[in-house]
Parts: structure tokens; sequence; C-alpha cells
């Protein structure tokens, strides 16, 4: 097939944003009839092709761009419906930091402390009566967090400084009351995480501040902005802008937080009733081309609802759009765009997978084309020359009982190393999720069990490892015989290299042991009878002293 395209390329710091647009042509894709089809072959009309290269690796999957404002407890939304999400950070007031910092960390994430919603927006400080208040704020904050030891926070000085709600004062008032800010925090915490100047609507604006900043010796450790009302597809050329712009004035600053967004633009005003998976994936996959180390999305008056991802405590298209973003693990590899679709994808050997994420906003309901190619790169995903996809599609509802839907369960046959696969009626608002995986339903061959050892041995436990030449589940049985008589739980997920560790073991003790492992397809390997012996348990017997009695005039020395 002869495909028409033009490549637009933005570098960001090594970050490749490319758009490309075809031409309507036929490729061999997949039509959903029969999902028990055992190999993909249909011609499909394609209207767009998005392309995922293999071979362009993007760094690890890190989840940047799952980050949330407010719309979050220290009990609501419940865990089964956050923990699955790996949010990366909360931007907060401080009644919500001080309540929920415990239940972040345990998820990993960061606490952004928003200063400004402690003093309120009136009675704008800087160099003049209100001043004292402002520094007698932020010390409050200051010895809240240290009381309670939540040490790991994010200072936001100030929220949205050009925006008349927020700020109304002059700029350079703000710049004064940036400065007050700053010197008071460092001076209670010289090691505190500054973030600013988190304003909206211009990346001038903020350059401006950050020159301000630079000649005050005053600069943020993170740099942060807001977009809101704005096209998603801008955000990696104005991350791209900043960065260009701090490197020409020698500003060091490495991570840019952008830390409130949300995927509609002027148009969009019922941007609330319906979660848009679509447009949300394309958000996700530009703040990823961006390179921003965090983002918080932003419903502002949603309650606890992740921002109106899981309202009611309810899974919606968006929460599972959200769900398929952090299912991406391992490596990030180059996604190029249509005119219409954006997305993300990854591919991880540990798993034996690789997941691709499109959203699509615009453009006519149609076939897409999704072209995979580099798999030499992937080798793990191809068995007997094809590779097995399944495709879901999330559509746009507010119903939390949407689920998914698979249109696709069926087996590509590798050609000019790569696979096409046609996404039947790809619709705007809608996203795609894919799997990658190596065909199992022929495969009739156990893995391949090597490089067994016993380490780590103490006198009550010891740590069993060994290699496959295809990803399996791990289990080791062991006991005092070859009856054995005790069993560990099946490791999972499927890996190549398994560890498994034993404990209550007995000391100085002779165990028999053998490894197993079952591969995606089912098929089981055990290993020949191992052995180890456990270490002396250790000494804890007091030294016993005796004393012969002594001559008159002798001296008795004690020692050990």
């Amino acid at each position: 097939m002869k495909v028409l395209r033009t490549i637009h390329a933005l570098l960001v710091l090594g970050i490749v944003f490319v758009t490309a647009s075809y031409a309507r042509g036929a490729v061999r894709g997949y039509v959903p009839g029969s999902l028990n089809d055992s190999e993909a072959a249909v011609t499909a009309n394609i209207v767009e092709t998005v392309t995922v290269m293999m071979d362009l690796d993007q760094g690890p999957a890190t989840y940047r761009a799952t980050g949330f404002l407010h719309s979050f407890s220290s009990d609501t939304p419940s865990d089964d419906l956050v923990v699955p999400l790996k949010p990366r950070m909360f931007r907060l007031h401080a009644d919500e930091a001080w309540d929920c910092y415990p239940r972040v960390k345990q998820l990993g994430a960061k606490v952004q402390l928003v200063v400004s919603d402690s003093y309120g927006y009136a009675k704008w400080p800087g160099y003049n009566q209100y001043q004292s208040a402002w520094e007698r704020t932020i010390a409050d904050l200051v010895a809240q967090a240290d009381s309670s030891g939540f040490t790991d926070i994010e200072w936001d000085i100030w929220n949205e400084p050009n925006y008349w709600r927020f700020w109304g004062a002059s700029t350079q008032q703000f710049y004064d009351t940036w400065e007050i800010g700053y010197r008071k925090l460092r001076s209670l915490k010289p090691g505190a995480v500054i973030v600013g100047p988190s304003s909206t609507g211009s990346i001038q604006y903020v350059k401006d501040f950050l020159l301000f900043a630079k000649g005050h010796n005053v600069l943020p450790d993170i740099v942060s902005f807001h977009v809101i009302w704005d096209n998603e597809r801008n955000i990696p050329s104005y991350a791209g802008d900043l960065r260009a712009f701090m490197a020409s004035n020698g500003i060091n600053i490495q991570k840019i937080s952008l830390n409130e967004y949300d995927s509609f633009d002027g148009s969009d005003t019922n941007k609330t009733s319906v979660p848009d998976p679509g447009r949300h994936v394309r958000l996700l996959a530009n703040l990823e081309w961006a390179g921003v180390d965090s983002a918080a999305k932003s419903v502002w008056s949603d309650g606890w609802t992740l921002d109106n991802v899981a309202p009611n405590n309810t899974k919606t298209p968006l929460w599972w759009a959200y769900k398929a973003y952090a299912d991406i693990t391992g490596r990030l590899v180059q996604v190029v765009s249509s005119p219409s679709i954006d997305g993300v994808a990854g591919q991880d050997p540990s798993t034996g997978t690789a997941s691709v994420l499109l959203g699509r906003y615009g453009g006519a309901t149609g076939d897409i084309g999704v072209s995979v190619t580099a798999l030499d790169r992937v080798s793990y995903l191809a068995s007997g020359g094809k590779i097995h996809v399944v495709a879901q599609k999330i559509t746009a509802s507010t119903s939390g009982s949407a689920l998914p839907q698979r249109v696709i369960d069926a087996d590509y046959a590798i050609s000019n190393n790569q696979i096409t696969v046609a996404l039947p009626g790809f619709a705007s608002t809608e996203a795609f999720v894919l799997t990658l995986a190596a065909p199992v339903s022929n495969d009739l061959t156990p893995p391949v069990i090597s490089n067994i050892q016993a380490s780590d041995l103490t006198s009550s436990s010891a740590t069993i490892t060994w290699t496959t030449d295809e990803v399996s589940d791990s289990q080791v049985e062991y006991g005092k015989s070859t009856s054995y008589g005790s069993v560990t739980s099946i490791g999972s997920p499927l890996v190549t290299a398994h560890n498994v560790s034993l404990s209550g073991l007995d000391a100085q003790t002779t165990y028999n042991y053998r490894v197993k492992s079952k591969d995606a397809a089912g098929n089981p390997a055990v290993s020949s009878n191992q052995t180890f012996i456990t270490a002396a348990p250790p000494d804890t017997t007091k030294p016993q002293v005796s004393i012969t009695s002594p001559s008159n005039g002798s001296s008795v020395t004690r020692g050990y």
C-alpha cells in the first residue's frame, strides 16, 4: 500500500511530537465479525492512520499526567477507584492536605499545597499593612506541616495571580507578595520545594515572572502554569517555548507542573456533563509529549469525584480511559498522530505485552488504521510470525456502567516487520485500548527453566531464583524431604526472571525444593530436585565465668 503523509515534528528537549495526515486507502486489518477468527485479514476502509513505532523509546512510564485538583478526601473516592489510576500528584488547600496526606503518600503521590487558599483572596498582601498577615499564614502552615510530620510537600505560593478572581492588585504587588512569601518560606524551611507562578492563559506572563524572580533570587524549584479553555495540542509547544526561554536566559529549572488542566476549549460549554474519553486521552498524550513533571485535572465544583472521573463512586468512561493509561507499563514508545487522534503506547517485556491508548476528537466516524512498526524490537510479542491483538472501545457516556467494549480479538500476521489493525467505527470523543501479546492458542511448549539458585541463606529464610525462556509465573515447593509438604503462592505478573522468598525455616537444616513455572498458555514446567542448607542459629548463649579461690593479694580481670 502506498501511503501519502505529511509529518510535522516539534522537538521538545528530545521529545518528538509528530502529527501526520494520511491519504485515504486500504490496509490489511480486521473488521469485527467472529471474535474467534484465527487470523485477521480483512480489508477495511481507512480514513486516518496512526503509527506506533516500537524502535523509538520515550522513557519509562511514570503517569506524569495523572493528578487531581481538590476533589479527593481521606476516604472518597474509594481505593478501588483511586489505586488503579496510579495518581502522581494532588493539588490541595491546607485542610485537604492535612486530611489527605497519609493517603496520598500511601498512593506514592505528591501533595502540592496552595498557600494562597489559606490566606484568602482579598486584602492583597505585599509591602503594605497586610505583609505580616501573609507571613503569619505561611508560618502557621509550616508549623502545622512540621508538627504532623508532613515533610514531603510542594509549596504552591499563589494560585492564578493573573486572574481577577484570585488577584486584584498590580502585577508588581504580586511580585512583592511572591518575594515576601518565598523568603519567609525559605527562612523556615530552607529545603522547601517551591512552585509557581501557577498562572493561567499566558506563557508570556510566566516568562515575565521568571525574569523578575531571577533578578531577585527568588526562582521557584518547579515552574507551573494552567491550560484551561485551550487546545490540548498546544501544550507541547508551550512547554518547549518555556524551556527554550529559560535556557536562553540562564534559568535552570528542570521541572514543569501543569497544575490545572482540562480538555475543553471556549466552545465546549457543556464540559462536565458527558465525560469525553477521546479528548482526555489526547490531553494525556500531549502532556506526555510535553514532558511535564506533573499535572492536575480540574473540574472545580464536582465534590469528591477525582474531578468528574469517578462521580458517585462509579467507573465512568473517563475512569476507564485513565485506567488504560495507568495500565501502560515498562517503556513508552513513539506514537505518530493522525489529524484527529493522539495516543500513548508502551511495551513491557516483563509482562510480555504492549499497550496502545488512542483518543479521538473531531473527524467523521470511520475505520482508523493503527500500524505497529519495528516489531523486531519487541520479539517477545510474536509467536509463529503472528501477534495477538485485543482492542476495546471506550464510548463517551454519563453511565457508570458503560464498560469498554471488546471489538477485536484476533491474530495478525507480521509483514515487513509490522502489523496494521483497523479499528472499526472510531468516532469523535471515543477512545480505543489495544493490547498486544504473543498468540497462545496453539502453544503446547512449556517454559524452559534454568539458572536455579538458593541465596541469602539465614537460619530461618532463603531466596530462590531462576530464569525461564518465556514469561511465566513463579512457585516453589519445599520441605525436609523430596515429598516437600510446603508450597508458596503463585507469583504474578508473568516474568522471565523469578524470585521467591522462603521464611519460617529451621536452622542448620537441609531442605529439598523444586521450582515451578507456567506460561500464559497454561503449559507447566517443573525443575528437578534441588537442596540448600540453612545457616546455624545465631549464638545467643551468655559466657560462663568461674573463679578459683585466688591467693591473698591477687587481682581478677574480667574480659571476653
